[in-house]
């Protein structure tokens, strides 16, 4: 069995990635969060392992990536932030992916590759549905249009609604 370790495994995003992996035979999920009182219970429901870790703290990161196959890291947001959990991941020899939708962030991730490559890892940001959806949507559209200046996208996770009112 590989481990593939979901940090941020029981939020909105992360409890879909960790229950589709949990039905994966072969795959042996860790769900990774701050709190246990969330999370371990959630982690339980569908099988898998819970760690609780800090992801500012290298010590705690360290133990819940330990023995990962890949790691999936959902615990946004992403803007702002350093590569140090996917640096974490490629030292503890595995594979990293996340879930960014900041394009600083995405496009940044391209300064790990050759130390990916070297340990024979992959490393992906921006695999989340913002990113890959709108990837395609252009893909598809590009021909039907001279140029495309602006784009605007919009992400709703299911079971969540948004009200807007509108005030006379």
């Amino acid at each position: 069995m590989k481990i593939v370790t979901v940090l941020g495994g029981y939020g909105v995003f992360g409890s879909r990635i960790s229950s589709g992996l949990a039905a994966v035979k072969g795959a042996a999920v860790r769900v990774v969060g701050r709190d246990p009182k969330a999370g371990m219970p959630f982690a339980e429901s569908i099988g898998a392992e819970f760690r609780r870790a800090d992801l500012n703290n290298d010590e705690s990161l360290r133990g819940a990536v330990a023995g990962s196959h890949v790691v999936i890291h959902s615990a946004g947001p992403f803007q702002g932030k350093d590569y140090r959990v996917a640096e974490m991941c490629l030292d503890c020899g595995s594979h990293y992916l996340d879930l960014a939708d900041s394009r600083d962030f995405v496009t940044g991730i391209g300064a790990l590759d050759e130390a990916a490559r070297r340990k024979g890892l992959f490393v992906s940001s921006g695999v989340s549905s913002v990113p890959a959806i709108t990837h395609a949507m252009i893909s598809s559209l590009k021909p039907e249009f001279q140029s495309i200046d602006e784009i605007h996208a919009h992400l709703q996770p299911l079971g969540i609604r948004c009200v807007t009112t509108h005030l006379p």
